[in-house]
């Protein structure tokens, strides 16, 4: 499979991940899905299935962060990729400092999404965190994370719903 060389454009306006989210929140609460999630702390795993998902709180994360919002604009690069009938924007920080680490989302040929993931990294005097989450619409969606208070132990965690 060939694919193109990405092109780098640092003023474009970002895919829209708040508006996205929101509107897949209205969407999934009106269709009633059943959901296979499974839920890992520390390597201890719960397996349920529900019917009732709050999804406003299964996609808090990627719906807030909102690379439009003023104080990251400019802040990160774009890249746009064409492959197999896709196309990948992937944005990446220009400064070490910035939480969010890549955001990528694929659009097929008619410009759905088909799927988003993101990284994002936090530390302080405190704690350090990281967490890593991948959405693939009717079908999947993942969060995965680590913790680590200073002096203590690292804490893992993961949460994944199959629907």
């Amino acid at each position: 499979m060939a694919c193109s060389t990405p092109e780098v454009n640092r003023q474009e306006k970002a895919f829209d991940l708040p508006a996205y989210f929101k509107l897949e929140t209205e969407r999934l609460q009106s269709k009633q899905l059943m959901v296979q999630k499974t839920v890992s702390v520390n390597g201890k795993q719960a397996v349920y299935s529900s019917d009732s998902v709050r999804w406003e709180q299964e996609f808090a994360l990627p719906a807030s962060l909102d690379l439009n919002k003023p104080a990251w604009i400019g802040k990160y690069r774009t890249e746009r990729s064409n492959a197999g009938g896709f196309t990948v924007l992937r944005y990446m920080p220009l400064e070490e400092n910035l939480p969010l680490r890549l955001a990528e989302v694929s659009l097929d040929a008619s410009g759905k999404l088909v799927s988003v993931e993101g990284y994002r990294t936090e530390s302080s005097l405190i704690s350090e965190t990281s967490v890593h989450w991948w959405y693939y619409p009717d079908s999947l969606y993942r969060i995965q994370g680590t913790e680590r208070l200073r002096g203590m132990e690292e804490n893992r965690y993961s949460v994944e719903g199959r629907f």
